[in-house]
């Protein structure tokens, strides 16, 4: 098998972007034990500029002259064909549904009459520009790439909606979570404690978390918060907590899975998730997770937590702190949500896709 990857993004280890965990962690797995070795196609990120010759993939970078790329680079066409002619790829695999990189890796695939492979991660845009050219996208190029496809949403959700567009033959396979990594570790902090796990932007919800955080600290003063992430909103986040509320940034996975596992709660208010990898990983750590009822998250869920409406702040509180004056609640969540997110343990999801490369 000599497979080919398009993706919006790529990091050769684990990282705090789901699409790039994706795809590392189904490498890893098919290197592992199948002693495939793949080519990736990528951006070149502050993660990652230069072209990699690693064990098990070789990373070739391309430059983006912006976000709104219709379709795909000459830099990135050429790549692709100067590495076919070397490696004669015999499938690829595009992550990111879009004007980019699907279209790209869709192209290629019928040009050369090669089988084409969709993990479409699918959200609504967040911007009325990138709405109004998604939606155009979706009823022209869109189609053709879902229809020309394996597609393999997520959930029934992201299913659902791109079966709005088109047509498709699909397998619903969860994002995969890495539990070498994220796991129960067991014992608790001392104190009863909150976490925020997240990227720092606003339609994740980390301003709400610290909002509410923030009500709750002021009259709960045997309550411990903390804000993991990094993005935009880091430096309003830490302006604004105070007392019992900490912001940590730039954390090794390690430690952000152990502060998961030690924590109480994870509160995730997010605006809209395909997947949801951060609500994921605190499942598989063992913690419950109080979230938001919107896109996936009520399946990435599941019994492992609870949820409330987008918006409803106010019950999320409440939800928040009655969830951490019951032990029992919490127990008895943790444990469906260890059960629960077992579907996402990186080897059963690689080994789904790859018995779909091989049928």
């Amino acid at each position: 098998m000599r497979p080919c990857f398009v993706t919006t993004s790529f990091s050769p280890s684990q990282h705090n972007s789901g699409i790039s965990n994706a795809l590392f962690l189904l490498l890893k797995h098919m290197h592992e034990k199948k002693g495939i070795t793949g080519t990736v196609f990528a951006p070149a990120q502050k993660w990652g500029k230069a072209d990699q010759e690693l064990e098990y993939v070789s990373v070739r970078r391309f430059s983006t002259k912006n976000t709104l790329n219709f379709s795909y680079s000459g830099e990135l066409a050429g790549k692709i064909e100067k590495e076919h002619n070397e490696r004669n790829f015999d499938l690829v695999h595009s992550f990111h549904f879009g004007f980019f990189p699907a279209t790209a890796g869709y192209n290629f695939s019928r040009k050369h009459g090669i089988r084409h492979f969709l993990t479409a991660a699918f959200h609504p845009p967040t911007s009325k520009i990138k709405n109004l050219m998604m939606s155009a996208y979706n009823q022209t190029q869109g189609k053709r790439i879902l229809s020309g496809s394996m597609v393999f949403p997520f959930n029934n959700n992201e299913k659902n909606q791109l079966s709005a567009y088109s047509k498709i033959r699909y397998k619903i396979i969860p994002c995969p979570v890495n539990d070498d990594i994220f796991y129960p570790r067991g014992g608790k902090f001392s104190r009863t404690t909150v976490t925020y796990l997240g990227t720092f932007l606003p339609w994740k919800g980390p301003q709400i978390a610290l909002d509410i955080f923030r009500k709750i600290g002021s009259v709960r003063k045997d309550i411990d918060f903390i804000l993991i992430g990094t993005g935009p909103l880091e430096q309003e986040l830490r302006r604004g907590a105070t007392g019992n509320i900490k912001v940590l940034s730039n954390l090794p996975t390690g430690k952000v899975a152990e502060i998961l596992s030690k924590s109480d709660i994870v509160v995730c208010p997010t605006f809209y998730e395909s997947f949801g990898s951060a609500i994921a990983e605190s499942m598989m750590c063992g913690t419950p997770v109080v979230s938001t009822r919107v896109g996936a998250v009520p399946e990435t869920v599941g019994p492992g937590g609870i949820l409330v409406e987008y918006g409803d702040w106010e019950n999320m509180r409440m939800e928040i702190e009655h969830l951490a004056d019951d032990a029992q609640l919490r127990k008895k969540l943790a444990s469906r949500a260890v059960k629960h997110s077992n579907a996402y343990k990186y080897r059963k999801v690689s080994e789904e896709i790859y018995k779909s490369y091989t049928n």
